[in-house]
């Protein structure tokens, strides 16, 4: 899907499972991936480069409801 916009990075899966579940309840399309953002970053890798930063992904019609909801969990 091209028009994916990125709304928040969490520090691994289990966050990113959180994210999601609450968005999708919400009625939004949403979806998580591994980013390399820490390497590209600041040269860092996770161990055996398991976990690290995960992007949500929604569409972009949906960011700003998204972000609010999003910002509401923090």
């Amino acid at each position: 899907m091209d028009d994916l916009t990125r709304v928040a990075i969490v520090e691994n899966e289990s966050a990113a499972e959180v994210a999601v579940s609450l968005l999708k309840t919400e009625g939004i399309h949403a979806m998580w991936r591994k980013t390399d953002i820490a390497s590209a970053t600041w040269g860092l890798a996770p161990a055996g480069g398991v976990g690290g930063p995960i992007e949500i992904l929604v569409l972009a019609k949906d960011v700003p409801r998204a972000h609010e909801l999003l910002t509401d969990v923090d």
